[in-house]
C-alpha cells in the first residue's frame, strides 16, 4: 500500500511553483504600495524609501517569474509551498523597511513576522516613537494579511484555470469551479471591506477620532491586535468602543461563507450555523468563567473583573489580541481559562486563528457518536453529522492530525521557555498566543526577551497562521524529490 501510494506521490515542479510565485508577488506588492505613498505623504522618507524597495523587488521579481509560463493544474503541495513561500517571502521584506527605520534586526524581523501573520505580538519599548507612517503601515499590513495575500492572489491574479482546480469547491451544485471561486473570493473581499468601513463608521461616532477610528478598524476586523498606541486597547478609548472594536473582530472571527448565506436566505442562517452558536457559547462559558475566577482569586476588584472579563474572553476566541487590561496580573485560573480560548480560536474559512471552532465542533460530533454507538446494537451503522451533514472520514482525520499538531508545537517551544528559566504559566500563555495568532501576552514577550526566543516565537506565529501543514510540507522531502507530473 505505501509503495503504491508513493508511486502517486509528485514532487513539486519548480518552474510552476516559480511562475505562480511570480503571481503571488505581484499581488504581494499591495503590502507596500499603501504605506510606501502614506509615508511620503507625512514626510517619512526611510520608511518611504525603505516600502518602495521592497515594493520594487514584488514587481520586478513578479514581472520576471511570470516569463516561466508554466502550464497545467497545479498541485496540492505546490498551492501548499506558494503559501508558505508567500508568507516567509512577505515577512522578510516588510522586515527590511522596519529595520530601516532604527529598530534592531532581531525585533524588526519579529514585528513583520507578527503583522503579516496578523498575531499582534511585539518586542518594542514604543511604537509611537516610530512616528505615524510606521503605525499605518503596521496596521495596513496585518490588514491586508488578515483575508490571505494569497486568497488576494487567487481573486485578482492567479489563474483560475490552473489554480482554482486545487481548490475544493463548497458546494457540489457549483458546475464552473475556476469562476466560482474567483466570485467566492472576491465576495470575501468585499464582506471584508465593507466590514471595516462600517467598524471605522461606529468607532468613529464613538471616539469622535477617525485616525483612532481606522487604525484600529484596520486591526480589529483582521483580528490582528497591534494597537496604534503605547497606551494599547486602552488608545481607544472607555468601554464602549472597546466592545464595539471587539464585536467587529467577532464579526471578522467567523466564516465569510455565513455572510452570503444570510444575504441568500436571511438572518436565520446565524442560528442555524452550528460553529457560529457554539463560538457563541464559548465566548460565555469563557466570561462567566472569567468573572468567577477572577472573584474567587479576590486580587482584583469585583467590578474591574465584570467589566474586563467579556473584553477578554471576545479578544481571546476570536483572536483578535487587544488587551483590556494587564493580563500579567491575572490570577492563574483567569491566565488558563484565557489560553483554552485563545487555542480554539475562530471560525474556519475566517480571518481568526486557532485550531478552530469548527474542528473542535467536529470532535465533539465524534464523541457523541462514540457514545450512542455503546447503546446500539453491533451492526447498527451510526455516523457523526455536522451542519446536516454526515462528515466525511478524510475530514476527521485531517482535523484530528492538525489538533495534534497545534498541541505539539506550543508544547515543544513551552519547553524552550521553561528551560530558559522563564515561569511556566506565562510561558505557556505567551506560546499558545503565537501559535493561535492571538497577540495577546502576559508579559515574557518585551523587548528584553532573549533574541533566540523571539526567533521561537516567530516560527510558531509562521505555524499557526499557515495551520502547520504548510510549513512541514515546504520541508518534506518528498515535496522536492522524486517523479513529477508531465504537464
Amino acid at each position: 500500500m505505501r509503495s503504491q501510494a508513493a508511486s502517486l506521490a509528485f514532487a513539486v515542479r519548480p518552474r510552476v511553483v516559480g511562475f505562480h510565485f511570480g503571481q503571488v508577488l505581484l499581488a504581494m506588492g499591495g503590502l507596500f504600495a499603501v504605506p510606501a505613498l502614506v509615508a511620503l505623504a507625512l514626510g517619512d522618507r526611510r520608511l518611504a524609501a525603505g516600502m518602495a524597495v521592497s515594493l520594487a523587488v514584488c514587481l520586478l521579481g513578479g514581472v520576471a517569474l511570470r516569463r516561466l509560463r508554466a502550464a497545467g493544474v497545479i498541485q496540492r503541495n505546490e498551492a501548499l509551498v506558494l503559501t508558505a513561500f508567500a508568507f516567509l517571502v512577505g515577512a522578510l521584506l516588510i522586515a527590511g523597511p522596519f529595520w530601516y527605520i532604527g529598530i534592531a534586526p532581531v525585533d524588526a524581523l519579529f514585528e513583520a513576522v507578527s503583522a503579516i501573520t496578523t498575531t499582534g505580538l511585539s518586542t518594542l519599548a514604543s511604537v509611537e516613537a516610530h512616528g505615524e507612517a510606521f503605525l499605518v503601515a503596521r496596521a495596513w499590513v496585518q490588514w491586508y494579511s488578515g483575508l490571505g495575500i494569497v486568497v488576494l492572489a487567487f481573486a485578482f491574479v492567479l489563474d483560475p484555470a490552473t489554480v482554482f482546480r486545487a481548490v475544493p469547491a463548497q458546494s457540489a451544485e457549483e458546475d464552473d469551479l475556476a469562476a466560482s471561486s474567483r466570485t467566492r473570493a472576491r465576495d470575501s473581499l468585499r464582506i471584508y471591506v465593507l466590514l471595516t468601513l462600517a467598524a471605522v463608521a461606529a468607532l468613529f461616532a464613538l471616539t469622535g477620532d477617525l485616525r483612532a477610528a481606522a487604525l484600529y478598524a484596520l486591526t480589529a476586523v483582521s483580528t490582528a491586535g497591534f494597537s496604534p498606541a503605547d497606551a494599547g486597547f486602552a488608545g481607544l478609548g472607555g468601554w464602549g468602543a472597546q466592545f464595539v472594536a471587539l464585536v467587529f473582530a467577532f464579526g471578522g472571527a467567523i466564516a465569510f461563507s455565513l455572510y452570503r448565506r444570510v444575504w441568500r436566505v436571511g438572518p436565520m442562517a446565524v442560528l442555524r450555523d452550528e460553529t457560529v452558536m457554539l463560538m457563541v457559547l464559548l465566548i460565555l462559558l469563557g466570561t462567566g468563567l472569567l468573572v468567577l475566577a477572577g472573584w474567587l482569586a479576590g486580587e482584583r476588584p469585583l467590578a474591574e473583573v465584570i467589566r474586563s472579563a467579556p473584553l477578554i474572553a471576545l479578544s481571546a476566541q476570536t483572536t483578535a489580541g487587544f488587551s483590556p487590561a494587564d493580563l500579567s496580573q491575572l490570577d492563574p485560573a483567569s491566565q488558563l481559562v484565557t489560553i483554552v480560548a485563545m487555542w480554539v480560536g475562530g471560525d474556519g474559512g475566517s480571518t481568526a486563528g486557532g485550531v478552530k471552532v469548527l474542528r473542535l465542533l467536529l470532535v465533539l460530533r465524534l464523541l457523541q457518536v462514540l457514545m450512542l454507538r455503546t447503546a446500539t446494537t453491533p451492526h447498527t451503522v451510526v455516523h457523526p453529522r455536522a451542519e446536516g451533514e454526515v462528515i466525511a472520514a478524510h475530514t476527521l482525520q485531517t482535523s484530528l492530525a492538525i489538533i495534534g499538531l497545534y498541541l505539539m508545537v506550543p508544547l515543544v517551544a513551552w519547553f524552550l521557555f521553561v528551560i530558559a528559566g522563564h515561569a511556566p504559566m506565562p510561558a505557556l500563555f505567551e506560546v499558545v498566543s503565537a501559535v493561535g495568532t492571538v497577540g495577546l501576552s502576559a508579559g515574557v514577550t518585551a523587548p528584553g526577551l532573549e533574541a533566540w526566543l523571539k526567533g521561537v516565537l516567530c516560527a510558531v506565529m509562521l505555524l499557526g497562521r499557515l495551520e502547520i501543514v504548510a510549513l512541514l510540507v515546504l520541508v518534506y522531502p518528498r515535496t522536492w524529490i522524486g517523479p513529477r507530473p508531465q504537464t
